[in-house]
This record gives structure tokens, sequence and C-alpha cells, in this order.
């Protein structure tokens, strides 16, 4: 379920009107009742910040450089391993049925990100997934990789809702 969330004023970087019905509308029974037609829309949807969707890995040696140090481009795997995961845990939509059933897609827009501290071989990492912003097609995504408890990096990243047969962007649907 989506008790954890919560809607919260928008800033710059609100959902539109139209987001907002979709959310209202929603994609799925357990995110029901999240929109508040009050303020019409220009809101945003935001995880707790006391209870992220949390994807928990161990580093293994073949994630590693000759160095022991995770080696970047795993990084981006465990980030799709985090969107897929919280796909189907909190949204209800397994993301094998999202794209082969329904004909969707959630492809990458843009992903940043900052690195503070290296990740080491044998290491447990937790990624703590926020939810910042859901527009029309897209949604943005803050990712906090922790290593026992520290922030290791911060991700940044924003996909798209696209439909497969057209490969053109879509509105997020409402189920």
């Amino acid at each position: 379920t989506l008790r954890h969330w919560k809607i919260t004023p928008a800033t710059s970087a609100s959902m539109s009107p139209r987001a907002a019905r979709a959310l209202a509308g929603v994609r799925t029974s357990a995110m029901r009742g999240l929109y508040d037609a009050t303020n019409h829309g220009e809101q945003k949807l935001e995880r707790s910040m006391s209870a992220p969707f949390v994807h928990q890995r161990k580093i293994r040696f073949s994630h590693c450089d000759p160095a022991g140090i995770l080696y970047f481009p795993h990084v981006f795997d465990f980030l799709n391993a985090a969107v897929e995961d919280w796909f189907e845990t909190e949204l209800g939509m397994p993301f094998g049925e999202f794209h082969m059933r329904h004909r969707m897609g959630n492809p990458v827009l843009t992903t940043d990100g900052r690195f503070t501290r290296a990740i080491r071989f044998g290491e447990q990492i937790a990624l703590e997934l926020y939810v910042t912003r859901i527009g029309r097609s897209s949604i943005d995504m803050t990712v906090l990789v922790k290593a026992g408890g520290e922030e290791r990096m911060r991700l940044r990243h924003r996909t798209a809702m696209i439909s497969l047969d057209r490969f053109r962007s879509v509105a997020i649907p409402d189920s």
C-alpha cells in the first residue's frame, strides 16, 4: 500500500491538472485518495522523508573494479531494479506486466548523480527512492544510496511514460 505517501503543496515543478486528475482516478486502488481536489491539482506527490521505498543490495565481487570499488555502470542497473520493485511493491503493477500486457514503457530520460564516497565489495547498500514529481507523462525521483546509514551517492532520475506500440509519450494512465 501507499500508506507512507503524502501530498504536499506544489512548487514550480508541480503536476499539471491533467496529471493530478490521473492520479486522482488513480493507477491502482492502493493509490486512491491521494489527490485533494480542493487544491485544483496544484500539488506534487512526495514520499514521506521518514519512510522512503527502500531497495537493498549487497555489493558482490562482480560489481567491483580491480580496486574493490563499485564499478559505476552497475549503479544504473541497481537504480532500474529499485524502480522495478517500486512499481510492483508500491503501485501494485509488476514491471513485466506493465510492459508486456499493458504495452507501456518507462524509459529513462535523464539520470544524474553525485558520488560522495566509494562503495566497496561486501557492503550492503540501501537505495532510498523518493518520488518528487509526477508530470503528465513523466516521473521524477531522487534516490539516496546509503551504506551503513551513510549517504554515498545521490541520484536524480526522470522517466517517461510511453506507448510501446507507438513509441511516443502518453499521459500517465488512470489504471
